[in-house]
């Protein structure tokens, strides 16, 4: 799986196994950045017609809160994208949501689930809720949840489910300038360029794998 833009990234794994409507994973600043985007999987390709997302946010953890809807902030909706097919990487259009401020030492909550369509993978996975799964030196991701879509999308949890995906994000250092990537073609680290004033892309998956599927995906 390739980067797809001149982005930095880190993977965890993309092994996939379940899917539903949506999923709900945390993400923890260990500096401050921006998300600017995600990245996700499904099986789904252009062929199969279009997905329609809805993308939340919450500050703090997103546990004990996945059926509480008026908790948290819709900051995409009707986002109509393409799947690009199993094990690889479907973006959410650059644009399509606001930059999520993250400082460092604070927790968000995400959500990301599909309308009509039941086709975004994750994974069963040993560690609980809110456990470190994946982490670089800018940001870690949560263990979180598959979630069914009922009425705004806030129906059955399944726990210990880890989204297959990426969160893409802008480090901002101390200085208040941006930092940018040259190259990512080959989807490893590149050395870090100095601080400029363009925007640095900067994301961490989970996984990607698929596997199995039903229309709950327990």
């Amino acid at each position: 799986r390739k980067v797809t833009r001149s982005d930095f990234f880190l993977d965890s794994l993309w092994s996939g196994g379940l899917k539903s409507s949506g999923s709900m994973f945390g993400i923890v600043a260990k500096q401050d950045i921006n998300v600017t985007s995600f990245e996700f999987h499904s099986t789904m390709k252009a062929d199969d017609g279009f997905m329609f997302l809805d993308i939340y946010a919450i500050n703090g953890t997103f546990i004990g809160n996945e059926r509480s809807r008026e908790k948290w902030s819709k900051v995409a909706s009707n986002v109509m994208i393409a799947g690009s097919g199993r094990g690889e990487a479907t973006r959410i259009p650059d644009g399509a949501m606001p930059k999520l401020l993250v400082k460092n030492g604070e927790s968000k909550g995400i959500y990301i689930t599909m309308k009509f369509r039941e086709e975004l993978r994750y994974t069963a996975v040993d560690q609980a809720m809110g456990e470190v799964f994946s982490e670089n030196t800018d940001l870690q991701i949560l263990v979180g949840s598959g979630n069914a879509y009922e009425g705004e999308g806030f129906g059955e949890v399944y726990p210990r489910r880890m989204f297959n995906g990426r969160v893409i994000y802008e480090k901002i250092p101390h200085g208040g300038n941006l930092l940018v990537k040259e190259d990512s073609s080959v989807g490893t680290l590149q050395p870090q360029a100095p601080a400029v004033k363009v925007p640095t892309r900067v994301y961490l998956e989970t996984l990607w794998n698929g596997g199995i599927k039903n229309s709950g995906s327990k």
